[in-house]
């Protein structure tokens, strides 16, 4: 089975397989914090492997105290605090049925009550486990409902962590120390927990690592990415490393000094500078050419926002002009926008484009090459009219390039080449060259007794020999 099944499953549009669905809700419950592709696709690598989490620590207390100590009022348990704070991002949400909105709050309560080992005995939270979820799930598109749940989850679970790093319960009893103790000492290799994670940068990853690595982020992607050491850190080893990789997120997040260059006409397109260091190039449309490396999302915001200031200003070029841009297929759009910020054609040559809305791809496109290279709007226009393939198109225009043919010449070969359809240019050029001069010499010698005798004896076209080699009058 591949990603592909899994995902039409989710969607229901393949019967569904009741127990891959419920081993990827434990394994969901775990890596919620993962970006969606990679949750897949790592589920679908490790699946054989997953089993259930031994719950060795209970946050039940610090969960409570953190909802007694939120802004909700109606707030009285995690259940609610998860209503409260999903209510208005699920409300702009209309692809979601009032359903899978309510399906969005128990997955992500499943979520978080795995994260923080609130589960009972049975593996359920209050009325939730896996097999009221898979019930409530029959029809939904859970695709879309478990990334709405994990990216809440993910918010809500970073709230909590930050809350139980200044969290100081009252200790009545020893077994709250005993919790607390047990929770700092849950790590891979029982370092102390005194010594602290050590940050270190390789190329473009920031490595978090105590005796071995933890973690990392990506610092061009934003991405993060928990090696195996990480899962069995503390909850607040864990926070320890997710904060530190959000500052360097926010001290990396300020808008990107990108400089927009002059057209480069060598190119044909417009260079964006990183400072001195070329970035890229945009095209008419404002679209990169060949980044010179990954973006930031915010940087990736910034290159956007420069480029639609392009594309503007070679819509403005058409509009100028009188073409409504309406009019015209996206594709064709393209080209039009190539006609004006990256040829640079004159306005007269741009109304003319604007003037066939009707044409395909294949004639603006080539009307757009031959404008930019100086041939005449008569000639031009033949193409916008033309029948003949896209290969004969081509041999006409590089004949009216060389001055080798009048669009009245075109226009009758594209008639005789309907009569005689093996009609080649080349053949046709041939003939009436030929009887273009036949015509000149019957004018120029007409009058002249010698030249019509001989020509009498040898018409043109006719073969003699002389010495033994066969010639052509």
């Amino acid at each position: 089975m591949n990603q592909e099944v899994l995902l039409q499953m989710m969607r229901a549009t393949i019967p569904r397989d009741r127990a891959l669905l419920e081993a990827f809700l434990y394994y969901q419950a775990e890596h919620f914090d993962e970006e969606w592709d990679s949750l897949i696709r790592r589920f679908m690598t490790n699946r054989k492997e997953i089993k259930k989490s031994v719950q060795v620590l209970h946050f039940e207390t610090d969960v409570s105290a953190f909802v007694q100590a939120s802004p909700y009022d109606t707030a009285h348990d995690l259940l609610t605090y998860t209503q409260v704070f999903g209510q208005t991002g699920l409300q702009k949400l209309d692809k979601l049925s009032p359903s899978e909105k309510n399906l969005v709050i128990e997955v992500a309560l499943f979520n978080l009550a795995t994260r923080f080992q609130l589960l009972d005995s049975n593996g359920h939270y209050q009325t939730i486990s896996p097999d009221s979820l898979l019930q409530k799930s029959r029809g939904a598109n859970l695709v879309n409902v478990y990334r709405v749940a994990n990216n809440l989850a993910d918010r809500i679970s970073r709230d909590i962590e930050q809350f139980l790093l200044t969290y100081e319960p009252e200790l009545e009893t020893g077994v709250d120390e005993t919790v607390l103790e047990n929770e700092e000492t849950v790590d891979e290799h029982k370092t102390s927990v005194h010594q602290a994670i050590s940050f270190r940068e390789d190329g473009s990853l920031i490595i978090a690592s105590l005796d071995v690595d933890l973690s990392q982020l990506d610092v061009q992607t934003g991405k993060t990415s928990h090696l195996p050491a990480y899962e069995e850190l503390s909850l607040r080893r864990k926070f320890e490393i997710l904060t530190y990789f959000d500052q360097i997120r926010n001290e990396r997040s300020k808008v990107p000094s990108f400089k927009r260059g002059d057209f480069d006409t060598e190119m044909e397109m417009t260079p964006i500078f990183e400072g001195e260091e070329l970035l890229t190039y945009l095209e008419a449309d404002g679209s990169p050419y060949e980044l010179k490396r990954t973006l930031t999302t915010v940087e990736e915001k910034e290159l956007e926002k420069i480029g639609r200031a392009i594309r503007i200003d070679n819509q403005e070029k058409l509009t100028q002009v009188g073409i409504e841009l309406s009019q015209f297929e996206s594709d064709q759009v393209g080209i039009l926008l190539d006609a004006a910020g990256r040829f640079r054609l004159k306005n007269a040559d741009l109304a003319l484009l604007g003037g066939y809305p009707k044409a395909s791809v294949t004639q603006l496109a080539l009307a757009t090459e031959l404008l930019q290279m100086g041939l005449s709007h008569e000639k031009v226009e033949f193409f916008f009219g033309s029948q003949l393939s896209l290969e004969e198109l081509r041999q006409v225009a590089y004949a009216f390039l060389h001055e080798e043919l009048s669009r009245e010449d075109a226009e009758q070969f594209e008639k005789d080449k309907g009569k005689q359809p093996d009609l080649s240019l080349r053949d046709w050029k041939s003939k009436l060259e030929k009887a273009e001069t036949k015509e000149v010499v019957d004018e120029e010698f007409a009058e002249n007794p010698l030249v019509q005798r001989v020509l009498d004896t040898y018409p043109l076209g006719s073969l003699v020999s002389y010495k033994g080699q066969v010639f052509e009058v």
